[in-house]
């Protein structure tokens, strides 16, 4: 598999191409003071010098909000209810029926749906409706040609070109895009549209290399080490009656907007909701820093402080998923530092921990 070139000139012949074809197509668009991925249109304006989008591109995959079905609420009716195995919701019923393409994901947000696909899409277990928006998508990333002082995913296994999970990994040369395939189906689709990419030359060849070595030398050299473990007394910090939990979560306000811009949390609730004579059931995205996700009906809360809140969110990230899944669920994007209202700073709790050689949270050396 080889790749392309294409002008950015000619980006918007590409959308429109694709459009024609009834396929859905995302991609980040300036937004006041921030980048989101939005639908494109034959009129929108892709950005292409930006760190990252505002929220992870998860929420494609698994929506902040979703409606699963509705039922009558009937007693002499008949029971209706949708089909269950798709989303009733319109928008996101095309999505997985008709199928999409995303635009400009970071390497970081791609590798972070590989470790969804773990949890929603595994082979004892598969959400549908997760599974049918994820099966039915494309997804071309960004190549990172620099990085801000809050990434670091050179420091848990992440790089800022690695193409994990992507179909097409995508560099920008200046004018040019270089597309270079990383999938069957990115391949399928460069072929596709073949009318609208060029070969490259030579220059534009050694570009690309160029852009990766540079950017892999701004990684490492704005990458904080944050330290190695052996492994060793675990247990020492893997108790709620722990005093390192206590200290670093002294700070945390509980407000749960790290979860929110996490690329891999993936915690929901279900709610049924009331309109009229029909009842919607929704899947909402949930909090473990809240203080009712724990709540039972007998009015026990088993997480009653945020210093056991914040030991479950760090504990699930860096040692639950590595029993469970053999992956450590961040990916380094650094979206919680920055929003973090309360400057709490995930790299620091690491270091904390490390320092105490309590658990193996990174794992690169």
């Amino acid at each position: 598999m080889t790749g392309k070139v294409i002008k950015k000139a000619d980006f918007k012949r590409l959308i429109e191409a694709i459009r024609k074809d009834n396929k859905k197509v995302y991609g980040p668009v300036k937004n006041e003071d921030s980048v989101s991925l939005s639908g494109l249109t034959s009129t929108s304006e892709i950005v292409f010098d930006y760190t990252m989008s505002a929220l992870p591109g998860k929420r494609l995959f698994f929506p902040q909000t979703e409606l699963m079905f509705t039922f009558q609420d009937n007693q002499n009716a008949p029971e209706q209810r949708t089909n269950s195995e798709k989303p009733a919701d319109p928008e996101q019923k095309e999505l997985s029926e008709n199928g999409f393409i995303v635009f400009g994901l970071r390497p970081c947000d791609v590798l972070a749906l590989t470790y969804l696909d773990k949890v929603f899409a595994n082979e004892e277990c598969i959400d549908p409706y997760y599974a049918a928006r994820r099966y039915n998508s494309l997804i071309i990333s960004f190549a990172c040609p620099t990085m801000t002082d809050t990434c670091f995913c050179t420091s848990i296994n992440g790089s800022p070109v690695g193409s994990e999970g992507s179909d097409i990994m995508v560099y920008d040369l200046g004018e040019s895009l270089f597309f270079s395939p990383v999938s069957e189906a990115g391949n399928d689709f460069i072929e596709g549209y073949s009318h609208i990419f060029n070969e490259p030359d030579e220059s534009e060849i050694k570009k690309k290399e160029d852009f990766i070595a540079f950017a892999m030398r701004d990684a490492i050299s704005n990458t904080e080490k944050i330290g190695d473990s052996d492994g060793s007394g675990i247990e020492a910090v893997n108790t709620i009656q722990s005093q390192v939990w206590g200290s670093i979560a002294e700070r945390c306000l509980g407000c749960g907007v790290c979860t929110y811009v996490c690329p891999t949390c993936h915690c929901f609730a279900i709610r049924d909701e009331k309109m009229a004579q029909k009842i919607n059931r929704i899947r909402i995205n949930d909090s473990c820093m809240f203080p009712g996700f724990t709540s039972e009906v007998s009015g026990h809360n088993p997480r009653n402080n945020k210093s056991s809140r914040m030991r479950q969110r760090i504990m699930h990230k860096f040692d639950y998923t590595v029993k469970n899944f053999n992956e450590i669920f961040c990916v380094g994007c650094g979206r919680c530092i920055q929003n973090c209202p309360a400057n709490v700073d995930i790299r620091e709790i690491i270091l904390t921990i490390n320092k105490l050689s309590v658990f193996p949270i990174i794992v690169s050396s």
